[in-house]
């Protein structure tokens, strides 16, 4: 019920919040069932001695309970629609996302940029290196004990790795054998001494 406005502006500050509270609760009332509580009803959600005194105070304004109920009954019907229009906005533009607006390509353009993706792809296809390159690299890590049995293990399993998967970088393989490898060759940090 977190639409209903309860508009309490013309009850003046001689009602009780038992009265009040009872107007709000007649009002959710209508507004939940769309339409006039039972006396049963009034007895159990609204409490009976509140709500007559609430009738009894609204009629010396001259305001009748039903003239609040319809009031209710076009705020419910309003909001209804609302609701309906933001749904159907919501169902269209879903919709609209489904089908594709945009231009087709034409055959030739499609296979221009297939082609072009698939050059792509190969620019970034793995490159084994050559045994230099990893004497090198291991050189600048303070490795280069690993560089020989790094290149042949590699070498050998055709640049796969333990998972049988295709290497995508051997530098990165490279430090994970370094980190594996720390027992063989440890620094000690405070002063630089390899053991």
């Amino acid at each position: 019920m977190n639409w209903l406005k309860v508009k309490t502006e013309h009850i003046s500050p001689e009602y009780t919040n038992a009265e009040v509270g009872a107007l709000i609760r007649f009002q959710i009332f209508i507004a939940r069932y769309g339409r006039f509580p039972t006396d049963k009803e009034i007895q159990k959600d609204i409490g009976k001695k509140d709500f007559n005194r609430l009738k009894d105070k609204l009629s010396k304004l001259e305001v009748d309970l039903k003239m609040i109920q319809r009031k209710v009954e076009e705020d419910r019907e309003k909001i209804q629609r609302k609701r309906e229009v933001s749904q159907n906005t919501s169902r269209r533009h879903r919709d609209s996302k489904k089908c594709d607006t945009s231009p087709s390509l034409s055959r030739d353009a499609t296979d221009k940029i297939r082609e072009d993706k698939s050059i792509l792809n190969k620019s970034k296809a793995f490159k084994a290196p050559m045994l230099e390159e990893v004497v090198l690299y291991a050189k600048e890590k303070n490795r280069e004990d690993l560089a020989n049995k790094f290149f042949d293990y590699y070498k050998e399993g055709d640049w796969h790795d333990a998972n049988g998967k295709k290497l995508k970088n051997w530098k990165q393989k490279f430090i994970t054998w370094t980190n594996k490898n720390a027992d063989t060759k440890q620094e000690f940090k405070g002063f630089g001494v390899k053991l």
